[in-house]
């Protein structure tokens, strides 16, 4: 039987459906989801994909839940976009805060950051190949 493992997800905002499609996959497969930020809807917040503004309260309410939630998973699992694209990087500060809670971590995507680069770091380009892996676990 598989270990049921807690992952975290992180993805640029934009692309938090696409999320919750790949969260329902690991649900499927018995894993526990804890990125509350996937189905938290609030209108005091406002993103476009370069600007993060709202109510100073509703920011920092789902700045304390994201580090809440990654410290209650066993992998973080972080959706980069290409390095073409500019991003505020939030999933970015998402990883460096696991890797240094050592809570294992995947890339799925571009290599955006020397710390991606760690032997300790698993590194997929698809979110598919990254599916089969934990399949295999």
């Amino acid at each position: 039987m598989q270990t049921v493992k807690a992952i975290y997800l992180a993805a640029s905002y934009l692309r938090r459906r696409e999320l919750c499609g790949y969260a329902s996959q690991l649900r499927a497969m018995n894993h526990d989801v804890t990125a509350s930020w996937l189905w938290v809807e609030t209108e005091q917040v406002a993103d476009d994909g370069l600007t993060l503004s709202g109510h100073k309260g509703a920011l920092g309410m789902l700045a304390v839940m994201d580090y809440r939630d990654i410290d209650a998973s066993d992998l973080v699992i972080v959706f980069t976009d290409p390095v073409s694209v500019s991003v505020r990087g939030g999933y970015l500060q998402e990883a460096g805060y696991a890797q240094g809670r050592r809570i294992p971590l995947v890339v799925v995507g571009a290599l955006r950051t020397l710390a991606m680069r760690h032997p300790n770091v698993r590194h997929f380009d698809t979110w598919e190949e990254c599916l089969a892996w934990l399949k295999e676990e």
